[in-house]
């Protein structure tokens, strides 16, 4: 199993210290031979900002992004796995005291605050995730 997690992009922009690089995120099934017909699939640009020595790259340069395996785990044990725990747990404690609409309401509104707490703390978590880009 890889230690990392890498994907093709082009750089779009080098300011001082920082390569922002665009990467084309497919849907599971992007790549199907059937996807013109089914019109599930889903293709969009994204803008990675990548703070690195930039000499030797230039724009337009196709490069890997690279994100190291620990830290996907990790983003995405942030992003959805501990917010689906609070959800469920505040659904579960909430539908022996509430009826089933303010318990509802109320699993989603517990989670307004823990998104609210990642938002403030993104400059520590930026430093935390980090991107990296090497040449093709």
């Amino acid at each position: 199993m890889s230690e990392r997690i890498t994907h093709e992009g082009i750089i779009d922009n080098i300011e001082s210290d920082t390569v922002f690089v665009r990467i084309l995120s497919k849907s599971a099934c992007g790549e199907c031979h059937s996807k013109s017909m089914c019109g599930v699939s889903e293709m969009t640009e994204k803008l990675i900002e990548v703070k690195q020595n930039t000499s030797g790259f230039e724009q337009g340069q196709i490069v890997n992004v690279i994100l190291d395996r620990s830290l996907g785990n990790k983003a995405v044990l942030l992003g959805y796995f501990i917010p689906f725990l609070i959800l469920i747990i505040t659904l579960l404690i909430s539908s022996s005291y509430l009826s089933e609409l303010w318990s509802g309401l109320l699993a989603i509104a517990v989670l307004i605050p823990y998104y609210l707490m990642l938002f403030f703390f993104k400059d520590k978590l930026s430093k935390t995730f980090y991107f990296r880009i090497e040449r093709l």
